[in-house]
């Protein structure tokens, strides 16, 4: 039998999550700020990662790569200011042979608004996997490693707008 008071606690909890501005990863749009987004350097994979999510959030978004784009029509700018990724190995059995290898992707974006504002200021995201390697399957191997990267892209795309969502634009400070 449910006891009486228990819809009056979970309403209580509810209210008390929705005081303290908890919302689910997703759910929230981008600031005002953002309603048009140029982005400006980085990979052709995050580049398409940043511009889905950035539409999925309600946002128009221009390619600054393509020469289409200008800072004049009134757009924030995405800007990519570093993008790094490579492997390395993190061990050996005993004739040195690789047996597990790391995984890192790194990424440095600020954002500036229509009016040089600056809405995020520069922050690197550093993103590592590790997988093992096996010697008889380097075909499958190699395949990991490319999903691994792929998924650390969209990783990095996602944190970048999740960064977004959370910049106050009463925090923007002039450059």
């Amino acid at each position: 039998m449910m006891r009486p008071w228990y819809p009056i606690l979970a309403l209580l909890a509810l209210a008390t999550l929705a005081a303290c501005g908890f919302q689910l990863r997703g759910g929230g749009g981008l600031p005002a700020a953002f309603g048009v987004v140029e982005l400006r350097g980085g990979g052709a994979v995050l580049r398409r990662e940043l511009g889905g999510g950035l539409r999925a959030a309600g946002a128009v978004v221009v390619d600054g790569e393509s020469g289409a784009g200008s800072n004049d029509a009134g757009a924030a700018v995405i800007r990519v200011l570093d993008e790094r990724d490579g492997r390395r190995t993190l061990s050996v059995d005993s004739a040195g042979k690789a047996l597990k290898y790391g995984v890192y992707y790194e990424v440095e974006f600020d954002a500036l608004g229509a009016d040089g504002a600056v809405l995020a200021r520069p922050r690197r995201l550093r993103l590592l996997e590790e997988y093992i390697y096996d010697g008889d399957d380097v075909h499958g191997a190699e395949r990991e490693e490319q999903l691994l990267r792929r998924a650390m892209v969209a990783q990095a795309a996602a944190r970048i707008i999740r960064r977004l969502q959370a910049a106050a634009p009463a925090a923007a400070t002039p450059r």
